[in-house]
């Protein structure tokens, strides 16, 4: 049993949003907008997981995608199609599972790429690259982070120069661990202290650093609904 946490994410391509109602959504090319996450719990029970298994997790995400048409039938050909580029995961889901006799190719990963049946239609599986973890990663990370809330304020002249990360409020988990995040005050300000609610936040944090560390294979927030 593993913990449940994913989030879905956009980058921008310098692209305007139309809203239904005529309203305007300007971004720049590179801003990240955060759009669904996947993070499992118990009600009234913080950062106490519902521990599914991979299949379960897998199917609940493959369920969110293909609500979204993430994942979506091709009307011609009649082919399933996905427009999820592969995800950054934690390292030790590489690892081999206890009792394994082949290494990595008995992986969580492993379990997670293998395809599986959705409503009679064998659905490929989630795959997944290693996270960004050298040294002083998780530092720079957060740095990174904070670095694209901020942007996301225009300067005096109303303008924006450099991607910003957004948010919206379908992710509700999101909303309500990451921006109550503290400073690790006892060592190094710069990072977060330990046994935090803090599973959202790694998550985009190794999304960003992916992006800032392509060798790896891998301020205001937009709260409220636009």
């Amino acid at each position: 049993m593993v913990s449940i946490v994913a989030i879905w994410a956009a980058i921008n391509d310098g692209s305007s949003i139309v809203l239904p109602r005529g309203r305007v959504l300007h971004f720049i090319r590179g801003d990240y907008v955060i759009f669904d996450e996947l993070y499992g719990c118990h009600p009234n029970e913080p950062d106490t997981g519902v521990r599914w298994s991979i299949d379960q997790i897998k199917r609940a995400g493959i369920a969110k995608e293909i609500d979204s048409r993430l994942r979506y039938q091709d009307p011609l050909t009649g082919r399933w199609l996905r427009q999820v580029r592969t995800g950054v995961a934690d390292n030790m889901i590489f690892n081999p599972k206890p009792g394994s006799a082949t290494g990595l190719a008995d992986s969580m990963a492993d379990e997670f790429a293998e395809p599986v049946i959705i409503g009679r239609v064998r659905q490929s599986g989630v795959q997944w690259d290693p996270a960004d973890k050298s040294a002083g990663s998780r530092v720079q990370g957060w740095q990174a982070m904070r670095g694209m809330l901020l942007a996301t304020i225009p300067n005096k002249n109303g303008a924006r120069e450099n991607p910003g990360l957004y948010i919206t409020s379908d992710c509700v988990h999101w909303i309500q661990t990451v921006p109550v995040l503290p400073r690790d005050l006892d060592g190094n300000p710069e990072d977060i202290p330990d046994r935090v609610e803090d599973h959202l936040a790694d998550a985009t944090r190794y999304l960003i650093r992916r992006s800032n560390k392509p060798a790896v294979r891998f301020g205001r927030v937009m709260f409220g609904r636009v």
